[in-house]
């Protein structure tokens, strides 16, 4: 016993082992966020980047956390202006102020006296050294960052998980980046004291990648990775004192031992898991659905739309019920209103979904406003122009169809109505305020959803983050807000996957996830961008339903599609080509012309003049001649 104790009988150890575990707890918690971002390099600029910082501090005879702290916002100024200024990616301005921000710092001291001994000291701690006034000083900015991370919990981990996403929901990505920088300056501020800034990214990453080997959930990761740092402190300074080991060397290795420990110990446990799996066994919920046994999952045939109302591919069971305002229910109300969603054979919605649109907390826009109103509309990326000028106004509670070739503006129009895209020019309001403030009112589900791979999300947490847009950072979920979620998933076939990570579903599978992350959200108009391409056939007719669903309840929904025969069954269709060549019902946006300057196919054929215009935006239902962005006088 005396082994494990006799290491801290002292009080310069047992200062030593405090200290560590303030920086380790801070490390690790802030750490856990840095990795779900993949922003290790980052943190280990900023371990780098504080040391010209420190040694003006010394020249100056200031506190080196006051000159840290100017460094890492000198850093952060000069990666953003090279960012900027520049078409290189942010991790190469990371890289040469690393390197510069190092070499000015060595530069610096060794003006100093005693230039080897400060140096060895900022670099890689005294961890022995360590006073009760470093200690103090560590206790505030420590208990401030772990009060700041369990805080921002929710728009850090949106964040984490996609930051457009965590835009469309409100989340204000923008500036919880920027505080997510503050949280991880404070813990490289605070842990150079004990383990020096070349070894406090240890502490950083070390503890929560090997938890997240460990963890199922973003809280688990937490827990180990806290555990994780905690033993690795009290460990490193065990072996530092009976190996005779530099201390604050050794408490940054145990981590990344402790990582490939673990990595290797999990790759054995596999290999053992996989001998034993029966042979030609399936695992259960392997499948993107339930299927028959010996039954492949059944795709769509090409130009077979499940959105059409004459397809067979839409019937379902038994349970079946004609749609309000379809072909086999004249007398529903939206009879005559579009151009016939509803399809014969279809389940009846879970009205349930839509119980929270009569909450008096949620603020619902008048039907008379339009869904969206864009006149001469310019988006674009950079110097690259996706949508020219465009004009058009879609109406609530329509189904819109908005189909092109690919690179036509289809995905960028979406952005714009989300309001993750302003317009370069051009006015364009969304249920009758600016795009930027509709998220309350909108849902989005994109065609691409960049996770980081390494994230432990289940599928519950990812459709529960829909809710997020009506709760806030700081509101805690209510009965109703978990009804909500279960609603969703169930609506779309998910709830046996719910305690499964995204990695391990199918594409099928978790484009169903998503679509039920946006119907958890309050919302009054949907956005699909390629909702149903490349789906099995399953998959496609539960999203098929959502969409009818989604109609019959007044809501408004945009799509994206390539699908002719699903353009042709919405109530308004937008044909795009860099601009918006058409915007009106689809007989009337469809046209062959309108078709073959979209596409080219004239061209093709020789039956098209290539120095023709192309023809002006057809009439809007609505405005009329308004949608026309070559009418001066429209303006």
């Amino acid at each position: 016993m005396e082994w494990f104790t006799e290491p801290f009988a002292l009080g310069f150890q047992q200062r030593a082992l405090i200290g560590g575990l303030i920086s380790a707890v801070m490390a690790s918690v802030v750490g856990v966020w840095l990795v779900l971002r993949g922003m290790s390099f980052f943190g280990d600029a900023f371990a780098h980047g504080i040391l010209p910082g420190i040694a003006v501090a010394m020249l100056l005879d200031v506190s080196p956390a006051l000159g840290a702290a100017a460094a890492i916002v000198a850093m952060v100024l000069l990666i953003e202006w090279i960012h900027r200024a520049t078409p290189l990616h942010e991790d190469t301005g990371i890289g040469l102020l690393f390197v510069a921000m190092m070499a000015l710092g060595v530069v610096i001291i060794s003006t100093m006296d005693q230039y080897t001994g400060s140096l060895t000291g900022i670099l890689f701690g005294d961890a022995l050294g360590v006073t009760p006034e470093v200690l103090r000083g560590m206790f505030v900015p420590a208990v401030a960052v772990l009060l700041a991370s369990a805080i921002l919990y929710r728009p850090l981990l949106s964040l984490a998980f996609s930051q457009s996403k965590a835009q469309s929901l409100g989340m204000r990505p923008g500036i919880i980046h920027v505080l997510l920088l503050v949280l991880i300056a404070a813990a490289v501020i605070v842990g150079f004291r004990s383990v020096g800034t070349m070894l406090v990214f240890g502490l950083l990453v070390g503890p929560p990648a090997t938890a997240s080997l460990l963890s199922r959930t973003v809280p688990q990761m937490f827990a180990w990775s806290t555990l994780i740092a905690v033993f690795s402190v009290w460990a490193g300074l065990l072996l530092s004192f009976h190996l005779g080991t530099a201390g604050s060397a050794t408490m940054a290795l145990v981590p990344i031992a402790l990582f490939f420990l673990t990595l290797i110990i999990r790759q054995l446990d596999q290999a053992v898991r996989h001998r034993t799996v029966g042979r030609g066994e399936p695992s259960a919920g392997s499948a993107d659905s339930v299927l028959a046994p010996g039954s492949a999952p059944e795709r769509r045939a090409p130009g077979a739309s499940v959105l059409d109302p004459h397809s067979g591919t839409a019937a379902a069971g038994p349970a079946a019920v004609p749609a309000t305002g379809s072909r086999e229910d004249p007398g529903g109300d939206r009879a005559g209103h579009g151009t016939g969603h509803g399809v014969a054979g279809r389940r009846a919605p879970d009205s349930r979904l839509h119980e929270s649109f009569t909450d008096p907390e949620h603020v619902l826009t008048p039907a008379e406003v339009p869904l969206a109103e864009a006149e001469g509309i310019v988006l674009a990326y950079g110097q690259h122009i996706a949508t020219a000028r465009s004009t058009f106004t879609l109406r609530q509670g329509d189904v819109v169809a908005i189909i092109g070739p690919n690179g036509s503006g289809k995905s960028t129009l979406l952005h714009a109505i989300a309001g993750l895209m302003p317009p370069r020019a051009g006015r364009l309001r969304v249920l009758g305020a600016k795009p930027a403030l509709g998220w309350r009112k909108v849902a989005y589900v994109m065609q691409a959803v960049e996770v980081p791979a390494g994230i432990p999300l289940t599928v519950r947490e990812v459709v529960a983050m829909g809710r997020y847009s009506t709760l806030g950072w700081f509101r805690p979920f209510r009965r109703h807000d978990r009804q909500r979620v279960q609603q969703a998933m169930e609506a779309l076939g998910i709830t046996d996957l719910a305690r499964r990570h995204l990695s391990e579903l199918s594409g099928g599978q978790r484009q169903r996830v998503y679509v039920a992350q946006a119907l958890a959200q309050d919302h009054i108009a949907l956005l699909l961008d390629e909702p149903l391409t490349g789906l099995d056939i399953v998959s496609a007719r539960t999203i098929d339903r959502i969409i009818h669903a989604e109609h019959e309840h007044g809501h408004s929904v945009v799509m994206t599609t390539h699908d002719l025969e699903e353009a042709r069954a919405a109530d308004h269709v937008l044909l795009t080509s860099g601009r918006v060549l058409a915007s009106g019902p689809p007989e009337q946006a469809l046209t062959r012309r309108n078709l073959e300057v979209a596409y080219g196919l004239g061209s093709l054929h020789g039956d098209e003049d290539p120095d023709t215009e192309l023809p002006e935006v057809l009439p809007d239902p609505v405005h009329g001649l308004h949608d026309d962005p070559s009418d001066p006088t429209a303006r």
